[in-house]
């Protein structure tokens, strides 16, 4: 009981003040980057906008709005398509590999709809297909990096995020945040996995496929188009 209540009160009081002080530091010191890339991205088009916004599931499943710089093509952007090698444009690959296109997401953490380290926010069109256990992912804040970003990123299938998304909220603690916090560096000053050569199929294809299957037993996934969905338990239902 006591790790819960640990858990709970560092999430609500003390990594809010660490969320708030690093997004004000990172959006002052990055400015000068974020400047020369939203240009790039212009020059790259100039009718196409400089940022992306796109609706997504936050905490408890709310919805809210990120804000990135755009790295996929303008025909293509704002779409539930997952961005891989051939949907990126030139200057988007780059400032993919330097992860400046999260630059923007600052402010959403700046104002509490995100966290620096949390689960991703994902695709609204995923959220009727979690199932009880994936849906735990929502019982924090997303984040900007999170452990599937640190192992292995966008070469992790679907079932491998959600077991380390699930994993985080189980373990969440100061001294979690600060190893996710320190990796994320190396893994951005590498630029490993930053790019799918292939892209990831989308979310609700993947699990649509497994439930086909029959791969998927641990839970039964009820499709309701414009209501809150359902997951009903199973006996042989686990983690």
């Amino acid at each position: 009981m006591n790790k819960k209540v640990n858990a709970w009160f560092y999430d609500r009081y003390i990594k809010r003040i660490l969320d708030i002080c690093f997004s004000i530091i990172a959006l002052v010191v990055l400015s000068p980057f974020a400047l020369i890339g939203a240009i790039a991205i212009k020059i790259d088009d100039p009718r196409a906008p400089v940022l992306f916004r796109q609706e997504r599931n936050g905490k408890n499943g709310n919805i809210f709005k990120i804000t990135k710089f755009r790295t996929m093509k303008s025909t293509l952007s704002g779409g539930d398509i997952v961005a891989h090698q051939d949907t990126l444009t030139g200057v988007g690959r780059i400032i993919r590999k330097l992860s400046l296109d999260e630059y923007p997401q600052f402010v959403s953490i700046l104002g509490g709809k995100m966290s620096l380290i949390g689960p991703r926010p994902l695709l609204l069109c995923y959220y009727e297909w979690f199932n009880t256990v994936e849906r735990r992912r929502f019982d924090v804040r997303p984040g900007l990096t999170g452990l599937s970003q640190i192992n292995g990123r966008v070469n992790l299938n679907w079932d491998d995020r959600f077991l380390l998304d699930v994993k985080y909220v189980d373990s969440l603690s100061f001294r979690l945040d600060v190893k996710i916090f320190l990796k994320t560096f190396l893994v951005v000053f590498t630029h490993k996995d930053a790019i799918s050569a292939e892209g990831l199929e989308n979310f609700d294809v993947y699990r649509k496929k497994q439930i086909e299957q029959g791969t998927r037993n641990k839970a039964t996934v009820i499709k309701t188009p414009k209501e809150k969905p359902r997951v009903l338990r199973s006996k042989s239902m686990g983690a």
